[in-house]
C-alpha cells in the first residue's frame, strides 16, 4: 500500500479554506449575513486584514481626515465553523502600549480553546458553556498580564550584569549570578519586543443551537435586537464613573454620552491581572433576532435607537452604521448640549475613532 504523503502548505491552506466556505455556506443558510461583511471597521479594506484560521487582527495605519489619530489595535475573531465571534479593542496611549499583541494573544487563544470547546459539545457531553468560556477568559487575562512583564526580565538581566561588572564579588557569586543570567535568556524572554505594558477590551460571543453565550471585559458592547424591533443591552462597562453625577437619572444615550465625556478609564481590562472583572450571559436567538457585538468607538457615536433603525434591514446594517460612525447625528447633539458647543465642532470631534462590530441576524 502506498504511502499517504504529507499535504504541502499551499494545500493545507486549500483545505483550510475549503473548510472555511463550507461553515460560511451552513452559517448563512441559518443566519442573513453577508460572508464579505462579517466584520467591519473604519477603513478597513482586505488588505488589511491578516487572517489567521479566522482570527482578524488589524494592521496598524495612520488617522482619519476630521477624526483624532489612532493607530488600529483591533482584533476580531469570525469563525463559523466553531460559531465563535469577537472583538478586541487594544489599549494604546501612554500608559498602555502593544495593544495590537494583546489583541492577537487574546484572539487566538479564543479561537483555539472555543474551538475545542466546541468539538466536546459536538461529542455530546456535558458542559458548562459559560463556565468553561470564563476559564478560558481568565487563563488569557493571565496570558496577556504575564507578557507585559517580560521587559521586567530585561531589566534584571541589565541589572545582573551591571552587579558583576561593576561590583566586587567572589567567583562563586557571579556563578550564581552569570546562572540566573542563563535562566532568563534560555526562556527566550529576552529576545521578545513586548512593551512594558498592554491590555484590550474584549467581548465574545459562541452560538450553540438557539443560545448566545458571551464573555465581556472591558467598555465594549454587546446587543441583541428582536425581530420585533426591540434593543437589550447584554452588557455593563468596566469604566471609572463621575461621582458627581446620579447615574441612576441619566438616558441610555446621556450616559453613553456622559461617559465618553468624563472618560475616567477602564476599571477591568484583558492583561489586568488578579483585578480582572468578567461578565458571563447568555440569550436565545430566535428566529428573526439579530446581535451586534461592538467597540466603544460605536457605542459612543451611535444611539440605541439608531442601532435598532439601522438592523431594519440587514443589507444596509453595515453601511447605516458607519455613516452614523462618520456623521453622528443623535449621540452629536446630546454631546453639544452637554458640552455647551456647536453640534458641527461635535460631530468633529467624535467622528473616525476606529469602530469594531460585528453583525448577524437569525433566519
Amino acid at each position: 500500500m502506498e504511502e499517504e504523503q504529507p499535504l504541502l502548505d499551499s494545500e493545507k491552506q486549500s483545505q483550510e479554506d475549503q473548510n472555511l466556505e463550507k461553515g460560511l455556506e451552513k452559517l448563512m443558510k441559518e443566519f442573513e449575513v453577508d460572508k464579505n461583511s462579517l466584520i467591519s471597521s473604519t477603513g478597513i479594506t482586505d488588505d488589511t486584514i491578516e487572517k489567521r484560521n479566522g482570527t482578524y487582527t488589524i494592521d496598524k495605519k495612520g488617522s482619519l481626515p476630521g477624526g483624532n489619530c489612532f493607530v488600529k489595535e483591533n482584533g476580531f475573531v469570525t469563525n463559523p465553523i466553531k460559531s465563535i465571534y469577537a472583538v478586541t479593542d487594544g489599549m494604546g496611549g501612554a500608559n498602555h502600549k502593544s495593544g495590537d499583541v494583546a489583541s492577537e494573544l487574546v484572539c487566538n487563544g479564543l479561537n483555539y480553546k472555543l474551538g475545542l470547546l466546541k468539538d466536546d459539545l459536538s461529542d455530546s457531553k456535558e458542559i458548562d458553556i459559560l463556565q468553561n468560556m470564563e476559564d478560558t477568559i481568565y487563563a488569557l487575562n493571565g496570558t496577556v498580564s504575564l507578557a507585559s512583564g517580560y521587559s521586567r526580565f530585561k531589566k534584571i538581566d541589565e541589572e545582573l550584569k551591571t552587579i558583576i561588572d561593576r561590583q566586587k564579588i567572589d567567583e562563586n557569586g557571579k556563578k550564581l549570578i552569570n546562572l540566573a543570567r542563563k535562566k532568563i535568556d534560555d526562556s527566550g524572554i529576552l529576545s521578545m519586543d513586548i512593551l512594558d505594558k498592554m491590555g484590550c477590551t474584549l467581548d465574545v460571543c459562541f452560538l450553540h443551537k438557539n443560545m448566545v453565550y458571551g464573555g465581556h471585559v472591558g467598555n465594549g458592547r454587546v446587543y441583541k435586537i428582536g425581530a420585533n424591533g426591540t434593543i437589550d443591552k447584554m452588557t455593563n462597562e468596566h469604566v471609572a464613573w463621575n461621582p458627581m453625577i446620579d447615574r441612576s437619572k441619566l438616558s441610555r444615550l446621556e450616559e453613553a454620552v456622559e461617559e465618553k465625556i468624563y472618560n475616567a478609564g477602564l476599571t477591568s481590562y484583558m492583561g489586568i491581572g488578579k483585578d480582572i472583572q468578567i461578565d458571563m450571559y447568555e440569550f436565545p436567538l430566535e428566529k428573526g433576532d439579530s446581535f451586534l457585538i461592538c467597540s466603544d468607538s460605536l457605542s459612543h457615536t451611535v444611539s440605541e435607537e439608531e442601532i435598532v433603525h439601522a438592523f431594519g434591514d440587514i443589507s444596509k446594517t453595515k453601511q447605516r452604521l458607519w455613516n452614523l460612525v462618520v456623521e453622528p447625528e443623535w449621540f452629536a447633539e446630546e454631546y453639544a448640549i452637554r458640552k455647551g458647543i456647536g453640534k458641527e465642532e461635535a460631530v468633529n470631534y467624535l467622528r473616525g475613532n476606529d469602530p469594531s462590530f460585528i453583525i448577524l441576524k437569525r433566519r
